[in-house]
This record gives C-alpha cells, sequence and structure tokens, in this order.
C-alpha cells in the first residue's frame, strides 16, 4: 500500500500526478518508522510513502492540517482529504498513521513521517522599488519565488494596482502583469501575492505615470503658465526680437523626476533642445510666431512665443483713420499728431513695448504717443523724428511747415490795401511755407473756401484760387485748409472787407486851360474824378452822373430849372494810391457864355454820381456839386467837386481848355 500528501507553495496547487509536481519519497515503511527529509524544490510537491515488504498502511493523517491544504491518499485502504489555508514560509509537514503488519512481522503498528520545506522568498522583479514611465506607456511586473538551493522561478499571483488615494483594482492573475496605457498621470502602488493560501505574503512596487502639467516662461515681469497643447492668446509670451534668451520650464505630474529622456522639445513642430531637460532656453533673435512644446509619452504641452518687432509706424487723421509712414511725413505747425506703432506678428506689444523717441519729442511706451509740432524744420532735410522701438527701431522723419496764405490782387498796385479790395476786385489766392518749397501735395492738398461776399471759384487742393469781390460790399473770411494726412483739417484763416467807391472828388485836367469867350460872363474847364477810397481798385466799375435840377438866380434866373440828363457810363482806371482810381473821361465843366448887362447871379447843379458793377444796376454813392457866380461887372467864377474855383473876367481874350 502506498499514502500520498500532496502540498502546494507559491500559490500553486497541482493535482496530483501531474508533471509539474515534484515530490519526496518515503520508501520501506514499517510499524515504528520515524523518518524525515527536505524539499529542496520550487513549485508544488509531493510526500509519497511505500510500505515495507510484509506491512499495510491503515491510515494516513497529515499535520499541520489546518493551514497547509493537502489532500492525503490511502490507496488500498480509502481515501480522504483535509485542506486549509497555507504558509510560504520554513515549515514542517508530518505525515502518521497506523500500519500493519501482513506476515509474522513485529513491532510498533505506527509511522511518522516529516517533510521540511526550505526557506523561500517571494518578491516582484524590478530594476526599482519606484518605476517612472510616461503618460501612456505600458509597464509589465513578474512575480518571482526564491529558495537558496533551487535558484528563483517565476511565481503565479493575484495582482492589484492601485492610484494613490484611491480604491485598489484587480489584475488578471498570472506570473506577470502588465500595467494598464490608459492609466492617467499619478503615483500607483502595484500588488502581487500567490494566488492561493497567501497569509501575509505579498510584494509591492511603485509606479509613477508621468505626464507634463504646463509649461511656462517668464520676461520681465511677465510669467505665462500653459496647460493645454493648443494655446491661445491666454498662452501667448510676447518679447521684444533681440531680447536675451530666457527658459521655457516644464512641470510634471506628478512632482518629482522625469523618465528617461523626457520630456522632449519642439519648436514649431520641429524637434529642438535637450530631451531629458525640464527646461529649454529660447532665444529671440528673429521676429515671427514659435509654438515651443513639451512632451512626456502621451501628454503635451504647448505654449507661444510672439517675437515682436516694430514693423511700421502710422499716423491718425482727425477722422480715425490710421496711415503707414512710407516716406517724408509734413506736419503743419502746432498740429498735434498721435503715432502708432504697428507689431510683427500679431496685433499685441511685449509688456512695456514700444518705447518712443526721436528729436520731435515723442517719448513713453505702449501702442501709442502723440506730439505737438511747435517748431518748424529750417529745411526740408531738417527731420523732426519719431521712433518706436522694439528690439528693432522703426523711424519716422517729420518736416515741420509753417503755412502763410497769399492774395495777390490782379491790379496789385503799389501802396495798395492788403486787407480789402474793391467791388469787382479779382485776387489770386495762394500760399507759402516755411521752409520754403513744401508742395501742396506735400502737405496733404490744400484747399481755398470762404464765407461772406464774393466767390471763390478754381479752388482744388493745390493751393491755388481765384476770388472775385463781385457787387456786394461786404466782409469775407478765407481759410485754406490741409485736406489729408496728419494736419488733415487744420487751416489758415483770414479777414478782408469789400468796399464800394465811398466818395469821388475832381481836379482839373492837367496843361488843361479855361476855357472863356472874350466880352461875355463865362468860364469852364477840363475835369478829371478819381474814386475814394484810394488804396483799392475800381478798375472793374463804371461810373456816370446821373440827372438833377439846377438852380439859378440873379443873372442865372434864366436857366433856374435846368435839367442834367443822365450821363455816359464811363471807365476806371487801375489803382493808384496816390490819386484813386480815374474815371476815363475828360468832364467838360461850362457855365455857358451871356453878353452883358451883367448883374450878380448864381447857378447850381448837385449832380449826382453813380457806379454799376457787373449786375448792372446802378447806385449813388456821392454827389459832385455843379456851381459857377457871375458879378456885375461879368466875370465868371465856376468849381465843380473840388476842381477850382476858376474865374475869367468878362473882357478876358478868349480861351479854349
Amino acid at each position: 500500500m502506498r499514502v500520498k500528501t500532496m502540498f502546494a507553495c507559491m500559490m500553486l496547487i497541482l493535482p496530483v500526478m501531474t508533471s509539474r509536481v515534484r515530490g519526496i519519497s518515503f520508501d520501506g515503511v514499517k510499524g515504528g518508522t520515524v523518518a524525515g527529509k527536505t524539499i529542496t524544490t520550487l513549485h508544488d510537491n509531493d510526500i509519497s510513502a511505500t510500505a515495507a515488504s510484509g506491512w499495510t498502511f491503515q491510515t494516513a493523517n497529515a499535520s499541520p492540517s489546518s493551514y497547509k491544504g493537502a489532500s492525503c491518499s490511502v490507496f488500498g485502504a480509502g481515501t480522504y482529504t483535509k485542506t486549509g489555508s497555507f504558509n510560504f514560509v520554513n515549515f514542517t509537514v508530518v505525515m502518521w498513521g497506523r500500519i500493519t503488519a501482513s506476515g509474522p512481522g513485529t513491532g510498533p503498528d505506527t509511522y511518522h513521517l516529516s517533510a521540511n520545506r526550505e526557506t523561500t522568498w517571494y518578491f516582484i522583479e524590478s530594476a526599482n522599488d519606484r518605476i517612472i514611465v510616461p503618460l501612456g506607456d505600458a509597464e509589465t511586473y513578474n512575480a518571482r519565488e526564491f529558495m537558496a538551493s533551487a535558484g528563483i522561478g517565476d511565481k503565479n499571483s493575484n495582482w492589484q494596482y492601485q492610484r494613490s488615494g484611491g480604491s485598489p483594482i484587480n489584475g488578471d492573475p498570472g506570473t506577470s502583469f502588465t500595467v494598464p496605457s490608459s492609466l492617467t498621470a499619478g503615483d500607483y502602488i502595484i500588488t502581487g501575492s500567490p494566488v492561493m493560501w497567501a497569509e501575509a505574503v505579498s510584494d509591492s512596487k511603485t509606479l509613477a505615470v508621468v505626464e507634463v502639467a504646463s509649461v511656462s516662461a517668464t520676461y520681465g515681469t511677465t510669467t505665462v503658465p500653459s496647460t493645454t497643447d493648443d494655446p491661445d492668446e491666454n498662452e501667448t509670451l510676447y518679447v521684444p526680437v533681440g531680447a536675451s534668451a530666457f527658459n521655457v520650464t516644464a512641470t510634471a505630474n506628478p512632482s518629482g523626476t522625469w523618465p528617461d529622456e523626457k520630456p522632449t522639445w519642439t519648436v514649431n513642430g520641429s524637434p529642438s533642445g535637450t530631451a531629458g531637460s525640464a527646461t529649454y532656453s529660447f532665444n529671440p533673435t528673429t521676429a515671427g510666431p514659435y509654438t515651443v512644446a513639451a512632451t512626456c509619452g502621451t501628454s503635451t504641452k504647448a505654449m507661444k512665443i510672439n517675437v515682436v518687432e516694430v514693423d511700421a509706424i502710422q499716423y491718425e487723421q482727425p477722422s480715425g483713420t490710421w496711415n503707414t509712414i512710407s516716406g517724408t511725413l509734413y506736419v503743419l505747425k502746432g498740429s498735434n499728431v498721435t503715432f502708432k506703432a504697428i507689431p510683427n506678428p500679431g496685433e499685441i506689444w511685449p509688456n512695456g513695448k514700444p518705447t518712443w523717441g526721436g528729436t520731435s519729442g515723442a517719448s513713453g511706451s505702449g501702442e501709442t504717443t502723440s506730439v505737438t509740432f511747435n517748431t518748424p524744420s529750417t529745411s526740408s532735410g531738417d527731420y523732426k523724428t519719431v521712433t518706436a522701438i522694439c528690439g528693432n527701431t522703426k523711424t519716422a522723419n517729420i518736416v515741420v511747415y509753417d503755412l502763410t496764405g497769399t492774395f495777390t490782387p490782379e491790379d496789385n498796385f503799389d501802396g495798395r490795401s492788403q486787407t480789402r479790395y474793391g467791388l469787382e476786385e479779382e485776387v489770386g489766392l495762394n500760399f507759402t511755407t516755411d521752409p520754403a518749397g513744401v508742395t501742396a501735395a506735400q502737405a496733404g492738398g490744400l484747399e481755398w473756401t470762404w464765407s461772406g461776399v464774393g466767390e471763390v471759384s478754381n479752388a482744388g487742393n493745390d493751393g491755388n484760387a481765384n476770388y472775385d469781390a463781385q457787387h456786394i460790399a461786404g466782409e469775407v473770411t478765407f481759410r485754406i485748409t490741409v485736406k489729408s494726412g496728419p494736419s488733415k483739417d487744420q487751416f489758415k484763416s483770414y479777414s478782408k472787407t469789400v468796399v464800394a467807391p465811398s466818395g469821388s472828388y475832381m481836379i482839373q485836367k492837367p496843361s488843361s486851360g479855361i476855357r472863356h469867350t472874350t466880352n461875355t460872363c463865362s468860364a469852364g474847364f477840363l475835369g478829371w474824378s478819381f474814386l475814394e477810397p484810394k488804396d483799392v481798385s475800381f478798375s472793374k466799375l463804371s461810373r456816370r452822373e446821373g440827372t438833377c435840377t439846377g438852380t439859378g438866380t440873379g443873372f442865372y434866373a434864366y436857366i433856374n430849372g435846368d435839367v442834367h440828363e443822365v450821363g455816359s457810363w464811363w471807365p476806371v482806371s487801375t489803382g493808384n494810391s496816390s490819386t484813386g482810381c480815374r474815371v476815363l473821361t475828360d468832364d467838360q465843366i461850362y457855365s455857358g457864355s451871356k453878353s452883358s448887362p451883367y448883374s450878380n447871379g448864381e447857378f447850381n447843379w448837385p449832380i449826382p454820381r453813380e457806379y454799376k458793377a457787373d449786375d448792372g444796376v446802378p447806385h449813388q454813392f456821392t454827389t459832385a456839386t455843379h456851381n459857377q457866380v457871375a458879378d456885375a461887372n461879368g466875370k465868371c467864377t465856376i468849381q465843380k467837386h473840388g476842381a477850382g474855383p476858376f474865374s475869367k473876367n468878362a473882357a478876358d481874350a478868349t480861351s479854349s481848355w
């Protein structure tokens, strides 16, 4: 009869008699046999006994049966099984029972067999107690058993993994366990224990699954962090071109050591920097948009860095539109101009940029600055500069000019008034600049306008126009206005007065004589009439004498009631500041002639003087009195409108004018 007890180690119990079962055998057991052996193999083991010749097993017991979990069989005498927990420490299994002699043999009817298992160690095989892997990587752990005399072997185990602070999760049993690649970043405890009858025997390791938690960079006092792989404006750092190199720093989650060769860096999608370095040195030498990304496994965090330069300088027109300065800018003295710097790339400046300067007095920092230009340039090459600096420098060259409107009357005689014009005068409107030579086009276009009497014509943007005072006296205000550019709508204003003839006077025609017929009471002269005021021109007007009724007394009672007929329209000469404009006719002022008897008498004609302009409407502006006096001796004295008196005695010889 044969007795066999099978027990398991390394959490694996095999059916009796399988190929993996190893064991020890006690042969020749008989009454009173006491024997012991040591188990020196890994895995599961059998303990078997063979009765000596003439002996038969009656019973078989295994001890300690409370935790060993062994099965005991008595071949030929029946079978029974004992199960229980199993301890993977050094232990002894004892088999005993009754045995009887089948022949004449004598002796005790019991046997006692013991099998001592050598000490083993259970462990999870790993290079380090803490393994660090990138997010998305899978890590495999192996369960092992060690016995001094048998070496190391695989051990079928139960597995669990547990995130720090979380609940444990069971894995599939086996001699190895691969951690899922879907784990989120964090610290995990990986635990293995033998599959069966493990009593306080296990091993654990720490696994750190690492991701890039964030990237960040600092320029000046501005720090920009990013926790996304798709950065936008909120994850953009703005730095000036040419600034000193600075670090972009990647932060790990969980914090601590990065996996080998992690993180890796890219700039605009191309590998850059040193793999395994937590910082990337960024050198902003060239303007442009850059995306700097740190990657660890399937985790990427990125930020944008805009390296900014000044692309252009613009000025603001009063309408609110902005114009890029591409050449020399011309600004009217006294103009306040707002300038704006345009960044490349994008629309946002680094903190404190750009800075402003230049000989114009521009100062400060930020997108815009304003300058009031009060000092004219001394020449067309004397620039008042505005500079914008953001690593590079852009310069706007500005010529500051003063503008003066000029007025050139068509009848521009010496000594004439420059503040008033006669009716119907025509005036050329132009301009000058200081410094000289600034054109209307450079200034942005110059246009003449007016309000009040008269009319401006041919007013384009070239700073030239014509003014016609027309036929109505009054005030007129002129403006020459900048049409576009930084001084748009700035203007210079000038007030003038248009005057009508306010009076006139007469003189005897130079080199003319006094008309007289001898032995009559008679006298006459040729008169020249002049219009007032003298300092303007009335050369576009016509003048005539109107009608009136004369008054005669005494000697001249015979012509009392004579009517002065309406005269012809006569042209007017150009201006003369000494005399005024002359009416271009010789006025024949004559008393008529009458023989004796003579007596005292007087005759007066209050003759209205009239002018007309292009509208053709007569306007009386003064009265020219014709006066002649006779005395009892026939002497005639005559005068008109300030010319005279001129006298002739009746006996004087006949003379002409």
